[in-house]
């Protein structure tokens, strides 16, 4: 139980690493941003993550549910 819980800390620093890095890419994480507001770009984009990969496997559920029918 401990290893994924530990796995899934890394899991949730990496998704925030990438959201900061692809602020800064893109521009909306400038030096004049603030700590709050790159927590709540943060925020924003590890919620949005979730939902992508929450329908991803729920899709994916589905269609081995279709093919377990067929």
């Amino acid at each position: 139980m401990a290893t994924f819980l530990k796995y899934l800390i890394y899991i949730f620093i990496l998704a925030a690493l990438y959201i900061v890095g692809k602020g800064i890419y893109d521009g909306s994480i400038t030096s004049d941003t603030t700590v709050g507001e790159v927590v709540s770009q943060v925020d924003k984009g590890t919620g949005t993550m979730a939902k992508n990969a929450a329908g991803t496997v729920g899709r994916a559920v589905e269609q081995l549910e279709e093919k377990g029918r067929k």
